[in-house]
């Protein structure tokens, strides 16, 4: 088995083109879309989709999957409604875009027992998203701290009415202190997507992104977690802070490239 390597356009050059030529340049298989920011459903109609796809196809390139970025916990009242409705066409432009993850950050778990109020609203939000994915093809993948596994572990069993799968960081394990051996077997079959970053501990045990491979997480024990749990989906390496973050995501793959024999 293969992994697949995906890299963010945001994070590549301010120009969609220039982003789409620098990663056919690394040779990745793919790359992560901002459908909120980047591009979105209101900006491009059928045609203009075709017409993207094509030259992705040309640069040997696909879509890794969409990211939706939030100013708000997902479970936030306030413009619930829309939010909600942004985020169900956000999961059908991806299908058309050829990705069936969307990768969302829901905001802090709250605590079910002393804010049972907000966790019944997640509850509900997560179920009706899952649902609408079923439908649309798409599995809503949850960007999550991985401070609370056992919370975790309790809102995946909530959602029912469809698909809903885990945005894997193991720079969130490293922030948690909880062991990655055990997370990720903990997770494995909710693991749809993986966002890879690295960090390091400073001087007040506060963890700092760094460029990946130069920090504390794991990387041969992670990649070979993944390879023993049969992952066949997307590994998108991510960089948000740094002076060359272009150089820094090159350097990153090169590594993990150079790790895994699989």
């Amino acid at each position: 088995m293969k992994f697949q390597y995906a890299l963010p356009t945001r994070c590549l050059s301010t120009s969609l083109k220039q982003a789409l030529l620098t990663a056919a340049r690394f040779k990745v298989a793919g790359v992560q879309l901002d459908v909120r920011q980047e591009v979105s459903p209101d900006q491009m109609g059928s045609t203009a989709i075709r017409d993207f796809k094509n030259r992705l196809n040309e640069m040997n390139l696909k879509v890794a999957s969409g990211a939706f970025p939030m100013r708000q916990a997902i479970y936030d009242p306030q413009w619930i409604e829309q939010r909600l409705e942004a985020l169900r066409s956000a999961m059908t432009f991806c299908f058309q875009l050829g990705t069936d993850v969307l990768t969302v950050r829901p905001g802090r778990l709250p605590d079910p027992e002393q804010r049972p109020a907000e966790w019944q609203v997640l509850c509900e939000v997560l179920n009706d998203l899952a649902r609408f994915g079923n439908h649309a093809g798409v599995t809503l993948c949850l960007s999550l701290s991985m401070e609370f596994p056992a919370r975790v572990r309790q809102l995946l069993q909530a959602v029912i009415e469809g698909p809903l799968g885990i945005n894997f960081d193991p720079l969130n394990v490293m922030v948690s202190e909880n062991g990655l051996n055990e997370v990720v077997r903990e997770f494995h079959a909710e693991i749809k997507h993986v966002r890879a970053r690295d960090g390091i501990r400073n001087v007040d045990d506060e963890v700092e992104e760094c460029p990946l491979g130069m920090g504390g997480v794991d990387w041969p024990l992670f990649l070979g977690l993944l390879h023993e749990a049969d992952y066949r989906n997307w590994i998108v390496l991510d960089r948000t802070s740094g002076d060359d973050r272009i150089r820094d995501l090159s350097v990153g793959l090169s590594y993990l490239r150079e790790l895994s024999p699989f």
